[in-house]
């Protein structure tokens, strides 16, 4: 099967970031629905059951990624059996994981109301609340919802992303009209229930007629079982340790601290996330490219390229920490106003929480295209390890400072540096780690002093709070980008630059495969 992989990537980097910004702007907007409608006490129970529900939602997340690394080859050489095969163990486990998640979500019920710190909303039922999310989750690996796999092998992640930013519309139109005619948040749950099974049929429906060569049947060998194994136990251990960084952070900050702490820390933290989002829909559309790159390119061809696109990637994720350190205030003062804002410290943390994530967002890439994630485990249990025990310390010491403190310190000791080293000993080579370490060091720098200057001119000016946000954003977007410029044009990227912003321009306008 032929496939145009760049032209796809750029689809689905189109589509992918414009879904993206719909899947942002509806929590945004439902978020504030409920802080207005309900109360801070709603948004940081909605947060905390959010929260643990990821925590037993880490299980898809490692087994669709072994398996859809799995497809790529027999869908390259139209091996229909064998993605049959493939697709009908997917169907498989997707049922074991909805089991799984039920019978966890039930164990959580035993120690629900020990999680929350004071008092809950009277009006609530908190059990019954919680099983709601719980079936909305198991709902959303029943219904076909193994034919996205099949989508994201393809490389057409732009039709479930059409499909996914269609029925996210709807899904906010619906619970906007219940929140603010009901005032319930049980109905709340329901509506996300209905349009959760209604999406996957609608993926099912639109997989069958555009890919009808492509059935569910058959069972896969044992060896190639056993392979797959290897593969999942190795993301769930990184995947329990991206949960971790975020789901235990709420439930610590719940225990300790209370529903309305939670619901402040959530308000910055899903600014931060809706950010990691769009480079994580970035580097996940380039996914399928780098992995048929590992398979056929040599090893210095992919280590140059992968040089390239950490600078490119760099420029993007330094400029976004630049915008939400001098904007992240100024938002928040108009959003949700002053009583519901954290202090200034708080708000340096999440860019470095921020900044420090992205660090290692292409490394990851290129660890999921060489397959190397059950050599990378120890990496993520000690991370997670470390970042619960920095959690326990510091949120004693330091209250809400002291968990966004603990998860910057295990991500940059334990995730960057000390992980960066297994793709390098089990691909690339251990003579390139330190050349990649020290440009990542002139990357933090450079980003430094851009943030320090737009800071400076930032804090030069201070109106109502609309035009205050308006004057820093034009700084924001002009300024580091302009230094950026000058600095690019100055270094052996340049051309690199240039021919990236042909190419995107080519794609753009190009007609579609």
């Amino acid at each position: 099967m032929s496939i145009n992989r760049t032209k796809h990537s750029m689809q689905n980097i189109i589509t992918g970031v414009f879904g993206k910004i719909v899947a942002l702007i509806v929590p945004f907007i439902l978020r504030t629905v409920i802080l207005n409608v309900l109360g801070a006490n709603y948004l940081g129970l909605n947060s905390l059951f959010s929260s643990i529900l990821q925590l037993l939602n880490l299980t898809e997340l490692g087994f669709s990624s072994a398996i859809v690394y799995g497809l790529y080859k027999p869908l390259e050489d139209d091996d229909y059996e064998k993605v049959a095969n493939i697709l009908s163990l997917i169907k498989s486990i997707y049922r074991i994981v909805a089991l799984f998640i039920l019978a966890g979500g039930l164990i959580c019920l035993l120690f629900l109301d020990k999680l929350i710190a004071g008092t809950c909303p009277s009006d609530l039922n908190i059990y019954v609340l919680f099983i709601l999310y719980l079936i909305n989750t198991v709902v959303s690996y029943l219904f076909f919802s193994y034919r996205n796999c099949l989508l994201i092998a393809l490389q057409r992640s732009d039709i479930k992303n059409c499909i996914n930013t269609v029925m996210k519309i709807a899904e906010l139109i619906l619970q906007i009209i219940v929140l603010v005619a009901f005032k319930s948040m049980y109905l709340y749950i329901g509506v996300l229930i209905v349009c959760t099974i209604v999406n996957n049929m609608v993926s099912y429906y639109v997989t069958k007629v555009k890919y009808p060569q492509y059935e569910c049947y058959g069972k896969v060998s044992k060896a190639e079982k056993k392979e797959i194994l290897y593969q999942v136990l190795g993301i769930l251990a990184d995947k329990v340790c991206c949960v971790s960084r975020s789901s235990f952070d709420s439930i610590f900050i719940s225990f300790f601290l209370g529903l309305e702490i939670v619901a402040k820390y959530d308000n910055y933290l899903y600014i931060t996330n809706a950010m990691y989002s769009i480079i994580n829909v970035l580097t996940t559309s380039l996914l399928a490219s780098i992995g048929s790159s590992v398979a056929v390119e040599a090893v210095k061809k992919n280590y140059d390229n992968m040089k390239q696109l950490d600078f490119l990637f760099a420029w993007i994720y330094g400029w976004i920490s630049v915008c939400l350190l001098c904007l992240y205030q100024p938002f928040m003062k108009i959003w949700v106003g002053e009583n519901m804002m954290l202090s200034n410290e708080i708000v340096i943390l999440f860019v470095v929480y921020f900044y420090t994530i992205c660090m290692g967002v292409v490394r990851a890439i290129y660890v999921q295209a060489s397959g190397i994630w059950w050599r990378e485990k120890n990496r993520a249990l000690i991370e997670t390890v470390a970042n619960l025990l920095l959690n326990l310390i510091l949120v004693k010491l330091f209250g809400l400072f002291g968990v966004i403190l603990a998860t910057c310190i295990s991500l940059f000791f334990i995730n960057f540096l000390f992980g960066s080293r297994y793709i390098f000993k089990y691909y690339f080579g251990l003579k390139y780690l330190k050349e990649y370490l020290f440009e990542h060091v002139k990357y933090l720098f450079v980003t430094f002093i851009i943030a320090g200057i737009c800071f400076m001119l930032c804090s030069m000016f201070e109106f109502n709070r609309y035009i205050d946000f308006l004057v820093k954003l034009v700084i924001c977007i002009i300024v580091p980008n302009i230094l950026c410029i000058v600095i690019v044009f100055n270094t052996k990227y340049k051309k690199y630059v240039i021919d990236t912003i042909i190419r995107v321009k080519g794609n753009l306008f190009s007609k579609r495969a």
